[in-house]
């Protein structure tokens, strides 16, 4: 049987098998609680390894961070240069 996550119930050691949104349980009385207990609750959004807006903007710092560093090692690198060529 395969379960798409467990569910806490009651304490850690107390879980829940879901399927597609049904719960497994042998006992009918206790899947029919559990599924109208479910039902009732918000659904909540696992986080995901998916981007998200908010990583997107993580990701314009980086950037922005790696143009900058980029500029200041082209400079410094050309500077060195210049030295070395001036000395000769």
């Amino acid at each position: 049987m395969d379960a798409d996550f467990l569910i806490p119930v009651g304490c850690p050691n107390g879980m829940i098998q879901v399927y597609k949104g049904k719960v497994k349980d042998t006992n009918d009385k206790r899947r029919t609680f559990f599924e109208d207990f479910l039902k009732l609750q918000p659904e909540k959004t696992i986080k995901t390894k998916y981007k998200t807006d908010n990583d997107s903007q993580n990701n314009k710092s980086y950037l922005l961070l790696y143009v900058i560093a980029s500029i200041l090692v082209g400079k410094a690198v050309i500077f060195l240069l210049y030295r070395y060529k001036r000395k000769k």
